[in-house]
């Protein structure tokens, strides 16, 4: 995957304008949406050059999850998945977040596609050379509604070498 790459020792995607800011998701569920759209707004301001806001709200309306409600979250590969297999997903403005799920609506057409996604492999070097290369998606149990990271404050999580 990255074996060649030798990692800066620091990146700050927001300071290089390839991230959007930080967003209230205002109920428990749609992380993964979040965290999802994130991603890929981060590569295609990587690739274009234009940091685009993206909907959410289409990956919640539109996605049908299958082992779990949307109170109880899904997976950012279902969403990578959708967005790949639907041609792309809509800017923000023209498809707004309302925190609830509700009907899917339709687009002809969309704004930001992805050609694929990759899993990183338990391994926190590997991990390390993605987060250098672009945003990534990390999915971290919590612990649930009352688990350990409820009450957590701080901002971002470091790789050390």
């Amino acid at each position: 995957m990255y074996e060649d790459f030798v990692p800066p020792p620091s990146v700050d995607w927001r300071k290089l304008g390839v991230v959007t800011p930080v967003q209230q998701q205002i109920i428990d569920g749609p992380c993964w949406a979040f965290s999802s759209i994130g991603s890929v707004e981060g590569i295609n301001a990587i690739v274009t050059g234009q940091l685009i806001k993206l909907s959410e709200q289409q990956l919640i309306d539109c996605i049908n999850i299958t082992h779990g409600a949307f109170e109880e979250g899904g997976l950012p590969a279902n969403a990578f998945w959708y967005i790949k297999q639907n041609r792309g997903v809509v800017p923000a403005e023209s498809y707004p977040y309302v925190a609830r799920k509700c009907t899917c609506k339709i687009f002809e057409d969309y704004m930001v596609t992805i050609d694929g996604y990759q899993f990183v492999p338990q391994d926190e070097n590997l991990l390390e050379k993605a987060v250098a290369n672009q945003p990534v998606v990390v999915d971290v149990a919590s612990g649930g509604a009352h688990g350990w990271m409820r009450n957590y404050k701080g901002v971002s999580y470091h790789l050390k070498h």
